[in-house]
């Protein structure tokens, strides 16, 4: 593995490439790509560039709070006691297996934000 030595900054709990940031740059930048996506998406007004923003807020922080310990909580014994695909699949596996950051929260609320900014730049130059 000496090859992947220079991408160790990628690697929770390491000071690598990106220093402190690296464990949040994923988040900023998902954030930022998928706001612009639904954007993009949703066509060139003003309130759809809002909605499209605020929508990726919604379901990027909530996916984030969902992998806090009080949500563990919760659903643990629903987790355990489910037997069935639906009910013990992947996403009670992202629930339960997920680490809760909130400098990760920080980061999507910045990604969101450039995404809204630099989706109104064209409407400030015509």
């Amino acid at each position: 593995m000496r090859f992947m030595a220079p991408l160790a900054g990628w690697q929770p709990g390491s000071i690598g490439l990106f220093g402190w940031l690296g464990d949040s740059l994923p988040s900023l930048t998902h954030a930022y790509a998928f706001a612009l996506l639904v954007i993009v998406a949703l066509g060139p007004w003003r309130w759809a560039r809002l909605a499209g923003a605020l929508s990726w807020l919604l379901v990027a922080c909530s996916l984030e709070c969902l992998q806090s310990p009080a949500f563990r909580a919760i659903f643990a014994p629903v987790h355990s006691a489910s037997a069935n695909l639906a009910a013990g699949g992947p996403f009670f596996d992202f629930m339960m297996n997920g680490r809760f950051d909130a400098v990760d929260i920080a980061a999507t609320v910045a990604g969101v934000l450039a995404a809204y900014a630099v989706s109104s730049v064209p409407e400030k130059q015509q």
